[in-house]
């Protein structure tokens, strides 16, 4: 409690009713209480060391009586030192983890997005190759149709000169045609659209190539390149179109490739370049 109580009595009779009462805590200045009542009531007084003091005065201001003494007031468990420091500590303590729990998620939530961010650009990434590779992809095709076709052309054109050379008959011009025989022939044989196209299949179809000649080491160049005609799930015909042979040697030739690449007879050569 924080309320004390005094309880006493003016002894002298005679005093009774001409003495006035005055009291004191801890030294401060003196308080008058009236005269007729006997009981002194101090509330909201501090836990700790006290002191108190009560003097009995006369008419005229002197001092009768005095009476003094030292009393203590408990504190309540949560008034402590201890208490005070404990709850502060625990304070402190959860400040502390509060701060750090939401820098915490701060950081979390900072990673979470540069993750998504870099997940976004990796997909962004991936798109872009996905386009590279369809147009290479496409480049390719382009580039088989238009050898296939300049092939055929050639071809036809040979078919011309020869049939020309038959039908005019004339001396002075068997040099002409022999020598344009001889230029279609040689461009028919020609090996530059071949080296394009077989530098651009590897920049396409990268880990194919590169797993073909690393299991294969006694491939030729020509059986290179008809896998690579295989791994375009071209036709027999449409091979044969493109390497000016008939579909007759292709038919051969993918015999062959099939006895290099150690295929048992009933084994599929196109499902294994496929599957390569």
């Amino acid at each position: 409690t924080n309320r004390l109580e005094w309880h006493f009595e003016v002894v002298a009779l005679t005093y009774s009713r001409t003495v006035s009462l005055e009291y004191s805590l801890d030294g401060s200045s003196w308080a008058s209480w009236p005269s007729n009542s006997r009981n002194l009531l101090l509330s909201s007084v501090d836990p700790g060391e006290h002191s108190a003091q009560l003097r009995l005065l006369d008419s005229e201001g002197a001092v009768l009586d005095q009476l003094s003494f030292n009393f203590d007031i408990d504190h309540f468990f949560w008034q402590t030192t201890w208490f005070r420091l404990g709850v502060s500590f625990l304070l402190i303590v959860l400040v502390a983890a509060g701060a750090y729990l939401l820098q915490d998620r701060r950081l979390k939530a900072t990673r979470v997005q540069l993750l998504e961010t870099e997940g976004e650009l990796l997909a962004l990434r991936t798109k872009e190759l996905e386009a590279e590779s369809r147009k290479k992809s496409e480049e390719l095709n382009f580039q088989l149709l238009k050898t296939s076709s300049r092939i055929e052309i050639l071809k036809q054109l040979k078919e011309r000169i020869i049939e020309l050379g038959k039908k005019r008959g004339k001396q002075d011009a068997d040099g002409v045609f022999r020598e344009l025989l001889s230029t279609v022939n040689s461009e028919l044989q020609s090996e530059n659209y071949w080296e394009k196209f077989e530098r651009n299949y590897k920049e396409v179809h990268a880990q194919f190539s590169e797993e073909l000649q690393r299991r294969f080491t006694k491939l030729t160049k020509g059986d290179i390149r008809l896998a690579y005609l295989v791994h375009e799930k071209m036709t027999n015909k449409e091979m044969a179109t493109v390497l000016n042979v008939t579909p007759a040697a292709v038919e051969k030739a993918k015999y062959r490739l099939k006895k290099k690449l150690e295929l048992d007879k009933e084994d599929s050569l196109d499902d294994f370049i496929q599957n390569l």
